[in-house]
């Protein structure tokens, strides 16, 4: 398959006044052509900072971004001009927000911001580009497109303003989408919906997809391969499939222990990992994970695991795989 994204060694950090908070710490990963990747991880594990950093929509300051290998289709985005990564957003890659209330804007009505990427990228007149824009929310499953095309953001639900999103990210067929928590503060019936439209129309446009979530049931139903994030850095890839029948970092076994399961006894309290995720400003030495890790050592607490790279091109940060 044809490597559409990669990033190697990527590091974003921010400035603060108790001093840089490492946000990501030298994240490896890849894309290939209609490749669907899941980045999953609890919040402050560094996903959302990584997808805006490939997307090029982080503010240097206070955000700093280094890497070894930052490219997209063969264009370095860490030297490219912003002429250049304009060009790209929307039209080579594309990205669904996590909260569309604060990602649409509430003073332009849906047709109008739906209609710039369109005008902007493929040069449509205003005339073909709500014509488009009436097609795209049709797509999308949005009931009376016309009409939705002159209603402001605030006047849809949340599952109608997160489909408004995704038409705005597909309009110009990217070759990639990037949905950051596609499916938050959704309720489980739109949720559902949602993820089953996102499918269909990668599938559809063939897109590669990166999925952002901190749900490993929506990495279940929507992912070919998974990274599993913490502390700003991948601690484990591996296959879906392969991820849920044999995880192999203590984190990612946390995760599933995680989950509540229909089977579950009810009388026996649900599993939670202890402690908090680390602190960005001043993060643990060793390997982030120690001070939760039921099985860290003084070695783990001292010393940054490398990647022990396993059968099948999986890849683990942990002592105990070495």
């Amino acid at each position: 398959m044809t490597r559409l994204l990669e990033a190697e060694d990527l590091r974003v950090s921010f400035r603060h006044k108790e001093g840089d908070a490492l946000a990501v710490r030298g994240v490896d990963l890849h894309v290939d052509e209609g490749e669907s990747l899941g980045i999953v991880g609890e919040s402050g594990s560094g996903k959302s900072v990584t997808s805006l950093a490939l997307m090029g929509l982080l503010q240097s300051p206070p955000a700093e971004i280094r890497a070894d290998v930052l490219t997209y289709d063969r264009i370095d985005l860490a030297r490219a001009s912003k002429r250049v990564l304009q060009d790209l957003r929307g039209k080579g890659m594309a990205m669904v927000f996590q909260e569309p209330m604060t990602s649409l804007d509430p003073v332009f009505t849906v047709g109008n911001q739906l209609a710039e990427p369109l005008m902007l990228h493929l040069g449509m007149s205003k005339r073909q580009a709500n014509t488009r824009s009436a097609e795209l929310l049709a797509r999308v499953e949005i009931p009376d497109p016309a009409g939705v095309l002159g209603s402001y953001p605030h006047q849809l639900s949340g599952g109608m303003r997160q489909r408004v999103m995704i038409a705005m990210a597909i309009s110009c067929k990217p070759k990639l989408l990037i949905a950051d928590e596609p499916t938050t503060a959704l309720d489980v019936t739109i949720q559902a919906q949602v993820l089953e439209l996102i499918k269909d129309l990668q599938k559809e446009n063939g897109m590669a997809l990166v999925m952002i979530t901190h749900d490993m049931g929506v990495i279940a139903e929507t992912t070919d391969r998974v990274a599993v994030m913490y502390g700003g850095l991948i601690m484990e890839t591996a296959g879906v499939r392969d991820l849920f029948a044999n995880p192999l970092h203590p984190y990612t076994k946390a995760l599933l222990a995680s989950i509540p399961r229909p089977d579950a006894d009810p009388a026996k309290r649900l599993y939670a990992i202890p402690g908090a995720s680390p602190n960005p400003v001043n993060p643990p030495s060793g390997c982030p994970f120690h001070p939760r890790c039921e099985l860290s050592d003084a070695r783990c607490a001292s010393d940054l695991p490398g990647k022990t790279i396993t059968g099948g091109n999986r890849m683990a940060r942990c002592w105990r795989l070495s």
